[in-house]
């Protein structure tokens, strides 16, 4: 059984489209989903109908003012930012440090591999923690979610979860039956690196499973073995 992959919406912010093929194709690769948007006076309303989980803002050609972009979006935009930049600019010290005091969580030099772009874009997801979706709730079987309060219930009666288990529960629940594997929950729990032991997972999965209790509607947090976990909904 193959463990299904956590997808992240991943906006790349341009001045011109023509300019972004490499990003898209960079970061279109794995657990990342990619939608292009132009820069200009409607950004932040397309980002808000996109809701986009990270914001990459494509400045090798250095057509806007990224400090005041950053800045805009900083103030209206609950996702982190990664700025990609110009060799030339990223190589300067005074450039790199405008760029992060004006909101930006980091810093890319268009150069680096693929491999190392994705790495940093993951670190600045984690680094943001869960996002709480706006009025986002999430009824499966006799269990209900609400996001925003961070608030759980198990027909109909409250369940007091731990911050940590909340974050399983959310993290499952949105991939409903459906395994997600040790290294993936570590990302998206813990903010850790996939490779950093499933241990605090499976005590986590285990502390889960007993507060939410056992009902004929109930979902149940399963453990997939040499894989990780799913939540198993009654159809």
């Amino acid at each position: 059984m193959v463990a299904h992959a956590i997808t992240h919406l991943v906006a790349i912010a341009c001045a011109r489209r023509d300019h972004v093929p490499e990003l898209v194709a960079m970061l279109g690769a794995g657990p990342l989903r990619v939608v292009v948007v132009t820069i200009g006076r409607h950004l932040v309303p397309t980002l808000d109908r996109h809701a986009p989980d990270a914001v990459v803002l494509d400045h090798t050609g250095g057509e806007f003012d990224i400090g005041r972009v950053c800045r805009d979006l900083s103030e209206s935009i609950d996702a982190p930012l990664v700025v990609v930049g110009a060799p030339h600019d990223v190589a300067s010290h005074e450039w790199v440090a405008d760029v992060l005091e004006s909101g930006a969580h980091d810093v890319v030099d268009a150069t680096m591999s693929a491999r190392v772009v994705r790495a940093r874009l993951r670190a600045a997801l984690r680094s943001a923690g869960p996002r709480a979706r706006p009025s986002e709730c999430i009824a499966l079987g006799d269990i209900d979610i609400d996001v925003a309060a961070r608030a759980v219930r198990a027909a109909g009666t409250p369940v007091a979860l731990p911050p940590r288990q909340f974050d399983l529960l959310l993290a499952l629940a949105r991939h409903p039956n459906v395994v997600l594997s040790h290294g993936e929950l570590l990302e998206a729990v813990w903010r850790l690196p996939p490779d950093a032991g499933s241990h605090r997972v499976r005590v986590a999965a285990s502390v889960l499973r007993r507060l939410l209790g056992r009902a004929p509607r109930r979902p149940r947090v399963e453990a997939v073995a040499g894989i990780g976990y799913r939540l198993s909904v009654p159809a």
